[in-house]
This record gives structure tokens, sequence and C-alpha cells, in this order.
């Protein structure tokens, strides 16, 4: 994840309660820290989902 650079144009965001600025079509937070997109935190969530499900289709395999 990258920090907002203040050194570079940037959009102060009003009206959200996470994100607090924009800059080359990211979001950032209060601080500066970059917010993970939409995009990423349905990854997450599949990837998530997925290592959820593995062990249980080896434990079939195995019988268990």
């Amino acid at each position: 994840m990258n920090q907002l650079d203040r050194k570079r144009p940037y959009g102060q965001v009003f009206g959200s309660s996470t994100v607090g600025y924009e800059q080359d079509g990211k979001s950032f937070d209060h601080d500066g820290n970059e917010l993970p997109s939409p995009r990423d935190i349905v990854q997450a969530k599949k990837d998530k989902a997925a290592a959820k499900s593995e062990p249980d289709q080896v434990a079939a395999q195995l019988g268990a």
C-alpha cells in the first residue's frame, strides 16, 4: 500500500468517514494511508473463502 504524496496534486474528500483524500484514482484515509479498492476487498474475501474450503477438500479425499 502507498502513502499520499502531499507534494503532488490530490483531492480532499468531504462527507466520508473513511476516505479523506484521493490521488491518481486511489483513496487514502485521513492519515494519508492508501485504502484497499473494492476490487481488492472482494478478492481478499474470495481468497479467504478458498483457503477455508481447501482443508475440507483434503479431509474429504482422506476420508475424514
